[in-house]
């Protein structure tokens, strides 16, 4: 009798690992826009999630998945997409979706996360909740339905938040419209990046500032012990010349003719050692 049970179950796990796995998404407007959903905004949700599988996927497995859409609803914007692989072996498809499933259940619950994903994969996975932060009225991910604990138990993951008053200074570049007004800064030392939020009083001179030096004055957002902020709510920015716009040393001679009281520059350079 126990051999039959572990015929059976061997017959059942070959069959599940046989089948194609499978995942759902399914994101609602607000109430304010009857529950619509816009296209820019269900094609940004899409592409962070699809970045989120190929995480998973370099994190599990080496070899190439693809990913099919298997059903596509409106109203609720809804699809439903199923792994192909090349071989037709989908042991690693269903280690991929197996693992995204996992790891948005446990993001949402505050449960264990697989070990193998690193900070820029949960960092990943926070864009999931966009929606949420925006307002949408439901976003569900894999059978889980997101909220702002999703986002918090991330950020609480990724390490303590600090908030702060100040400024930041580097080049603004990656200015994004697509449903958010936001611009990506880099400041002069090392390869950090920080995106600012801006208001939309401010878009003309986020316009001309575009790959300029400038500073950013506004809320900061520092998360674990980086240098730079991760994020920032701009109140107003600064733009600088660009190096060509620079004042030259040669440019500044008889600028200032009766600087030094009409002593030779070595006496003056002595008087004022002596003092």
């Amino acid at each position: 009798m126990a051999a039959i049970v572990v015929n059976v179950m061997d017959r059942d796990k070959i069959r599940r690992m046989a089948a194609k796995p499978s995942l759902t998404f399914k994101l609602e407007g607000a109430d304010k826009d009857a529950g619509a959903v816009f296209f820019e905004d269900f094609r940004q949700f899409l592409d962070d999630v699809a970045a989120c599988l190929d995480r998973v996927q370099r994190r599990v497995t080496d070899q190439k998945v693809r990913h099919r859409i298997v059903d596509l609803k409106t109203a609720s914007a809804t699809v439903t997409i199923e792994a192909l692989t090349r071989n037709g072996d989908q042991r690693a498809a269903h280690q991929i979706y197996d693992t995204f499933t996992r790891t948005i259940a446990a993001l949402e619950t505050s449960g264990k996360v697989d070990p193998r994903l690193k900070a820029d994969d949960l960092k990943a996975f926070r864009r999931l909740a966009e929606p949420v932060l925006r307002g949408e009225k439901q976003v569900e991910v894999a059978g889980t339905t997101l909220s702002t604990r999703f986002v918090a138990n991330i950020d609480e993951k990724l390490g303590k938040i600090v908030h702060s008053k100040g400024t930041v200074k580097g080049r603004l570049e990656k200015l994004n419209l697509h449903g958010r007004s936001e611009f990506t800064l880099y400041p002069p030392i090392g390869r950090h990046a920080v995106t600012c939020v801006f208001p939309e009083a401010l878009f003309q001179t986020v316009r001309r500032a575009i790959q300029h030096s400038v500073t950013v004055s506004g809320l900061l957002t520092y998360r674990g012990d980086s240098p730079y902020p991760e994020r920032v709510r701009v109140d107003s920015i600064e733009i600088h010349p660009s190096d060509d716009e620079l004042p030259t040393l040669s440019s500044l001679r008889g600028l200032l003719p009766d600087a030094t009281s009409g002593k030779t520059s070595v006496k003056f350079v002595e008087a004022i050692r002596d003092d």
